[in-house]
């Protein structure tokens, strides 16, 4: 809040609105959260907080396989928007991935894949934010010794020359086929890639 006072600009200060946990800022009085997820920025929940509304700040292209991690659970039937899908497998012959859409809850800290109808997804209820400093969002899939998961992310990820990980990693097209990720690709937080973790000559 600003004041001209003699000529000179002075401020007054004012309540702060809410408490920010990297790309989470919660309401001070759990009205609501909002999360930006067109951010970089990491999402650093140090503790679970129950909030009465979300709101996802998210820009998404319609119609197209896209991924994402959540901190919140919530009943699809709140969500508006979106149709999301669990990892299942990875077909080797042609290098397809496989889903199953989740029909009954979505789980907080855990990965999925989602198609939107529009370029936003809505929550119609509030939801606990849960921790998420030491979560490790992976699904596993139908994993029947083939090697592959779905890993989710809390934090932006950039994979350079040399980094292990590279030849393992993928990120899915708007097909639902694999591309492998190459030297200094990014993605983004609350979103999510395919790590095969078995011999990279087998693939």
């Amino acid at each position: 809040r600003f004041a001209d006072v003699d000529g000179h600009v002075e401020m007054s200060p004012v309540a702060a609105l809410g408490t920010t946990y990297g790309a989470v800022c919660a309401y001070n009085d759990d009205s609501k959260a909002i999360i930006d997820g067109n951010s970089e920025t990491s999402v650093l929940l140090p503790w679970n907080i129950e909030v009465d509304a979300i709101e996802l700040n998210r820009t998404f292209a319609a119609g197209t396989i896209s991924t994402i991690t959540l901190p919140f659970s919530m009943y699809v039937e709140n969500v508006e928007g979106a149709v999301f899908y669990r990892f299942k497998y990875v077909s080797s012959d042609d290098w397809t991935v496989h889903v199953g859409s989740v029909r009954d809850e979505l789980i907080a800290n855990t990965p999925y894949l989602v198609k939107t109808t529009g370029e936003t997804i809505s929550f119609k209820t509030g939801a606990t934010l849960e921790r998420t400093l030491d979560a490790s969002p992976t699904d596993l899939g139908q994993d029947e010794g083939d090697g592959w998961e779905l890993r989710g992310t809390y934090g932006k990820m950039v994979w350079r020359e040399g980094h292990p990980d590279l030849g393992h990693i993928y990120y899915i097209d708007d097909a639902g086929k694999l591309k492998k990720i190459e030297a200094d690709d990014e993605l983004g937080p609350m979103q999510a890639y395919i790590y095969f973790n078995g011999d990279i000559s087998d693939i």
